[in-house]
């Protein structure tokens, strides 16, 4: 390489960068012999290869050049420079890493989509780079086109997919590609966007989710985490995604974990982090010591009922108080018979007569529910 047309090289070539030095058009020996490689991403230019020493070969220079340390693909710049007579002579030179095109009956055809894991949208430009476990080089870089479709060609073997976009987290995927198929459709990959909220600077990443009775996520939970020596100052504040998940960075130790659901029923819970990354959460519970009076009763009746009652996430609602009104046909009015508080699950017990009822569920935060039943 010494002036002349760019050349395109693949990720993963070695080659062998030559050089002449010249004064006034003559080749000249100078001393301290270097090269570096730089390159331009999104308008910053990187410097891939830090100034490398060059070993004199004929009349002029060689370096070696691994181009596995070129991260992206595109066109870099090759740096050259000497010493002769006390002045520095520099030159530029410049080549194109390129994906390789494979084309062979025993390549195996991927492809798939990206998508935003909260919001389902495609995503466009996200980076996939696959990566040959057995050398750890990269074989293979391509971006999503406008339908977040990403596609490649490459030989049965060990690979690790990366998908990565400024503003997301970056997604990395093991996988072994056999030659038992000639076409392999991936699976939606859903990357998540990286929340405005500190998530912290822990050393462990934390991650947990919250479900509903139905299995399904709740999203939109607060979650205010304090460490146990500052419960002043919250130390990380976010929510559940759309699948109930969340996550904090966090070093090991002891933290208090405080939620509030969509309903607005809050709870906390005592969080341990170990030097490990392992995790432990335990929710705290207040033990009432107040003795009371009065004793809830929930009926003497034949019929039993139970039932739950929910928030719209299919969620218990603990400490609902549900009442039971018999209708009076003499009078033409519903008189409280029974009650009962629901448990932690949001259960309820009922021992009813046979009759015409109506249930009255009250709860802090909620609206009244009113329903007429038959027993």
């Amino acid at each position: 390489m010494n002036g002349g047309d760019t050349m395109d090289l693949y990720k993963g070539d070695t080659k062998t960068l030559y050089y002449e030095f010249k004064k006034d058009n003559n080749i000249v020996n100078v001393k301290n012999p270097k090269v570096r490689i730089l390159h331009e991403y999104k308008d910053k230019v990187y410097e891939d290869l830090p100034w490398q020493a060059m070993e004199q070969f004929d009349n002029g220079y060689i370096y070696n050049f691994d181009t596995n340390v070129c991260e992206n693909y595109g066109k870099y710049v090759i740096v050259y420079q000497g010493e002769y007579n006390g002045e520095k002579l520099n030159s530029l030179d410049s080549f194109n890493i390129v994906p390789k095109n494979i084309d062979d009956n025993n390549t195996v055809y991927l492809y798939g989509y990206v998508n935003d894991i909260n919001s389902n949208r495609i995503i466009k430009d996200v980076k996939v780079q696959i990566i040959d476990l057995e050398n750890n080089n990269i074989v293979y870089q391509t971006t999503t086109d406008e339908d977040g479709k990403w596609e490649a060609k490459i030989f049965p073997s060990d690979y690790e997919f990366k998908f990565a976009l400024d503003g997301y987290e970056t997604r990395s995927i093991r996988a072994q590609i056999g030659d038992s198929k000639e076409e392999i459709q991936f699976n939606n990959i859903g990357i998540e966007k990286l929340s405005d909220v500190s998530l912290g600077n822990g050393l462990f990443k934390i991650e947990d989710e919250f479900t509903a009775k139905n299995k399904m996520g709740v999203s939109g939970i607060n979650i205010v985490i304090y460490d146990t020596n500052d419960l002043e100052h919250p130390l990380i504040e976010t929510k559940t995604n759309q699948k109930g998940k969340w996550k904090a960075f966090l070093d090991n130790g002891s933290y208090i974990m405080q939620i509030q659901l969509p309903s607005g029923v809050k709870k906390k819970f005592q969080m341990n982090v170990y030097n490990d990354g392992s995790k432990s959460i335990e929710e705290i519970k207040i033990n009432n010591t107040q003795i009371t009076e009065t004793k809830v009763d929930n009926g003497h009746g034949t019929e039993k009922l139970i039932d739950f009652i929910l928030d719209a996430h299919g969620n218990g609602i603990e400490n609902a108080i549900v009442k039971a009104y018999k209708y009076n046909i003499e009078k033409d009015m519903y008189e409280l018979e029974c009650q009962d508080t629901t448990t932690l699950e949001g259960q309820f017990e009922l021992n009813l007569n046979h009759g015409k009822y109506k249930l009255v569920v009250d709860c802090d935060g909620f609206m009244q529910n009113n329903q007429i039943i038959d027993v």
